[in-house]
């Protein structure tokens, strides 16, 4: 078996490749990929390079993709933000003050889509108003009288 190996190295990266890709599959790491992807362009460098070069592909072809290729894929895949907050899907929507927002204190408070939440405004806004949600500080609701 040894002898096949050291006859035919190419299979031996293509049986690596296969293993990691199967290995990806079950512990979805987004680790495996990429050597299974390293090993494949070894298994290229192996049908005319002796075993140095071959490691030193394998390595080298890891590395880079670790290095600028998982990033982008993962930023892709998972997106940079994450999960929007709570106050981000208010933006926009229109509420009601129930407690006079006071730009000095930077107390008040107003009804958004039927919930109660805290808020904050450059100009003083009376009980009753309606205000337009233009942004969030944490869970205190940026708005304006419309």
């Amino acid at each position: 078996m040894i002898d096949e190996a050291i006859a035919h190295p190419w299979a031996v990266w293509v049986i690596v490749a296969l293993v990691c890709g199967i290995l990806e599959i079950f512990l979805s790491s987004f680790y495996f990929i990429f050597s299974s992807i390293a090993a494949l362009v070894t298994a290229l460098i192996a049908l005319q390079w002796n075993w140095n070069f071959q490691f030193a592909g394998f390595s080298l072809a890891l590395l880079l993709s670790f290095v600028f290729i998982r990033p982008r894929c993962l930023s892709k895949l998972y997106g940079s933000k994450g999960m929007p907050s709570r106050t981000e899907i208010l933006l926009g929507k229109k509420g009601q003050v129930t407690e006079w927002i006071d730009p000095v204190s930077g107390k008040g408070r107003v009804i958004v889509e039927g919930q109660d939440w805290a808020a904050k405004s450059e100009k003083s806004i009376l009980s009753g108003q309606s205000v337009l949600v233009e942004g969030a500080d944490g869970i205190v609701l940026q708005v304006r009288e419309i």
